[in-house]
């Protein structure tokens, strides 16, 4: 079990993950994001990804739908382009 601090402004809470016990086997990836939104929330995007192979996998996303962007199946040594541009999916 991991205990976790969280803050927001003045706020500080403790979240309990257990990375062994998940739904699936990206639910611990999801549950990191998911702080990580609440903690620093000055952004319009932000995606959490996985290396799957070739491709990656989006877990999570803000701004994006995660289901659409793993239907282009991005390949992972091209992903370094996707970070350092701007990239609008419509």
């Amino acid at each position: 079990m991991l205990r976790l601090i969280t803050s927001g402004g003045s706020k500080v809470d403790f979240v309990d993950i257990d990375p062994f016990v998940s739904e699936s086997k990206y639910a611990f990836l999801r549950d990191m994001f998911e702080i990580a939104i609440k903690t620093y929330s000055k952004f319009d995007r932000a995606t959490c990804f996985v290396r799957d192979g070739n491709h990656v996998h989006f877990v999570a996303a803000v701004g994006y739908e995660a289901d659409e962007l793993n239907q282009f199946h991005f390949l992972f040594h091209k992903i370094n382009y996707l970070l350092y541009f701007s990239l609008i999916l419509c």
